[in-house]
């Protein structure tokens, strides 16, 4: 059998590294409590923030441009800008 992805909404962060203190407050203010921590000193030269999933206790990079895509209350993705642009486009408020 084949599917095809339901038209969906999400809401959606961007990590903004030009400036990261607001981008990371940006970034809390949109993650449920308890589910993300940053990581400032992340060890990967091209990684400027880690996060942390806490339920699983995993780390995921947050590269120039990640995007955070919160598809429910409490369940997050990382994408790259590519892939948010390919699966997703703004609505208009």
């Amino acid at each position: 059998m084949k599917y095809r992805r339901r038209p969906a909404v999400v809401h959606a962060e961007q990590f903004d590294p030009a400036d990261i203190k607001a981008s990371i407050a940006d970034l809390d203010a949109f993650i449920a409590p308890g589910y993300f921590d940053f990581d400032l000193d992340a060890d990967s030269d091209d990684q400027l923030a880690a996060v942390m999933t806490i339920p699983h206790r995993t780390w995921t990079l947050l590269l120039p441009g990640s995007w955070v895509v919160r598809w429910t209350e409490n369940a997050y993705t990382i994408m790259d800008d590519e892939q948010f642009r390919v699966e997703f486009e703004e609505i208009p408020e």
